[in-house]
């Protein structure tokens, strides 16, 4: 497998994870937000 094919997996991999995290938080933030006016 080149050695530039596996960066570029690792490197959307990241993203997309770094994505998901994100997603993720915001999620939490709101559904914390929710709890709290509720």
């Amino acid at each position: 497998m080149p050695m530039v094919y596996c960066h570029a997996i690792a490197l959307y991999w990241v993203t997309h994870g770094r994505t998901c995290f994100t997603v993720h938080r915001l999620l939490l933030l709101l559904l914390s937000a929710v709890n709290m006016l509720s």
